[in-house]
């Protein structure tokens, strides 16, 4: 788990806000996270209305000192911290499988499994569609679907929109973690 859930949610909230475009703010802060009025003065003049964020492996990261430490901390936890007011127990999952999109209705927490079953299309698919791909031994479209990395699920189709209609029908009787706003999302 990440080492971030020492910093008080409120003290996130003294320094942050989250907007529905999933953009972190910095606040204007409060005189007693600094160690003296200059450093105050010159840190809130500065970023004080300014988004923060840098990409860090396709997600976005920020600096905050808390308790004396500079911490490096993910947005979209800090975002799921300050929509729920609490640090997540879990993983954070991006619903649409974009690491920068954090609006807030894009975060849900996720244990590995559930992460596992919103994965984004693998770099060699190239049927378009995850789990389907065409087997050219038996001239059938190929579905196959995991679990916690074991195969729970194969078939094999004689079309394209079958193959994903199997792939979809098989994604609901064995997965608990839907990607119900994918489409919506995107």
């Amino acid at each position: 788990m990440a080492g971030d859930t020492d910093i008080p949610v409120s003290y996130l909230r003294e320094c942050f806000e989250l907007r529905e475009d999933g953009s972190l703010v910095w606040k204007t802060r409060p005189r007693e996270h600094f160690a003296n009025n200059q450093a105050w003065s010159a840190w809130n003049s500065r970023y004080a209305g300014q988004p923060t964020g840098k990409a860090l492996k396709g997600y976005l990261a920020t600096h905050i000192i808390c308790n004396g430490k500079k911490r490096s901390v993910l947005v979209h936890r800090i975002g799921f911290a300050l929509k729920n007011g609490r640090w997540p127990d879990e993983q954070i999952d991006h619903r649409n499988g974009r690491r920068n999109d954090n609006r807030p209705i894009n975060l849900r927490e996720a244990n590995r499994i559930e992460q596992g079953q919103n994965l984004k299309l693998y770099r060699n698919n190239t049927s378009g569609f995850p789990g389907v791909c065409w087997d050219k031994a038996r001239g059938r479209w190929q579905v196959r679907l995991n679990l916690g990395g074991r195969g729970v699920f194969q078939t094999r189709c004689d079309s394209f929109d079958e193959a994903c209609s199997a792939y979809l029908s098989a994604k609901q009787r064995f997965h608990s973690f839907q990607p119900e706003l994918r489409e919506c999302l995107d």
